[in-house]
């Protein structure tokens, strides 16, 4: 086992390194927007690209990402890429969806988990996960997790929501 993590911010890369130095893992202290293009397809040929930004401007960092993303598609399209989002603003969800479709890139799973409807203005109403080349079965044991998650972290102003309206696992695009 073999893993590349990227900081750019120095705090955060102590932080990071501190955790992680006894693993068997590369720590960069460099973006990983530069960083990950630099180190795929790697020997082994098999790998997951998990990316967890800090989407400090969702509409830019979204367009960002998908930039990203088919870069390191187009240079390792085998690849797993699993892509952490927050759900804030559906508009901007609903963006990022059209203009994942649009690219050349196959077997797009979206994960989704509400804590709050959509139409509530909490700042966070739930989260995504974006997979790409996701393993076989992926999108079944998704929903089962997602529904076992759900109650679990349901806060106490939170309205109550079914599992089928506060989680989501739909393909975006298919084989």
């Amino acid at each position: 086992m073999r893993g590349e993590a990227f900081e750019a911010k120095a705090s955060e890369y102590d932080a990071l390194n501190y955790q992680l130095h006894k693993l068997p893992i590369g720590i960069q202290h460099r973006d990983a927007f530069e960083g990950i293009t630099a180190v795929i397809p790697p020997k082994e040929k098999r790998g997951l690209i998990f990316l967890d930004p800090p989407y400090e401007q969702e509409h830019k960092d979204f367009t960002r990402l998908i930039n990203l993303l088919v870069a390191a598609y187009n240079k390792w399209p085998q690849g797993t890429y699993a892509l952490w989002f927050p759900i804030k603003n559906v508009e901007a969800v609903e963006l990022f969806y059209k203009k994942l479709k649009r690219t050349e890139m196959r077997r797009q799973l979206v994960c989704e988990l509400n804590i709050y409807p959509n139409d509530v203005a909490v700042g966070l109403n739930g989260t995504g996960l974006l997979v790409i080349n996701p393993p076989w079965q992926f999108d079944n044991h998704a929903r089962e997790i997602l529904r076992f998650l759900q109650p679990a972290l349901k806060v106490a102003d939170a309205p109550d929501l079914t599992p089928d309206s506060a989680t989501n696992v739909r393909w975006l695009v298919g084989e």
